[in-house]
C-alpha cells in the first residue's frame, strides 16, 4: 500500500462528514496527488482534497471543503494545520 500523505496525519476521515455542497472537480491534471474523496447518492466520487508539486519545487494544496459546519470538526481543522506546514516545509507532527 501506497504511505499515506504526511498531510493526513493525524486526519480521522472514518468520523468526517462534509456538510456543504460536493464540487466535480475530476478529473484532476496529471501529477495530482488526491487525499481525499467524497460522495453523495446515486453520484460518482468526487476528489475533495488533492495536492500537487511543481518540478521547481512549489506546493499547492486544494479542498473544496469550507461550509462553515466543516470547521466544527476536528479532522478538517488538522487537515488544513497540515497543509499549511507542508506548503511551508514545517514538521507535521
Amino acid at each position: 500500500a501506497a504511505k499515506p500523505h504526511p498531510i493526513m496525519t493525524g486526519v480521522d476521515v472514518n468520523t468526517f462528514k462534509g456538510m456543504g455542497s460536493l464540487y466535480k472537480v475530476n478529473p484532476l491534471s496529471k501529477g495530482t496527488t488526491p487525499l481525499l474523496t467524497g460522495t453523495i447518492e446515486g453520484q460518482p466520487v468526487e476528489t475533495i482534497a488533492w495536492v500537487n508539486e511543481t518540478k521547481y519545487g512549489g506546493k499547492a494544496f486544494y479542498t473544496s471543503l469550507g461550509h462553515v459546519d466543516d470547521f466544527t470538526q476536528p479532522a478538517m481543522n488538522r487537515l488544513l494545520k497540515n497543509a499549511i506546514l507542508w506548503a511551508a516545509d514545517k514538521e507535521i507532527k
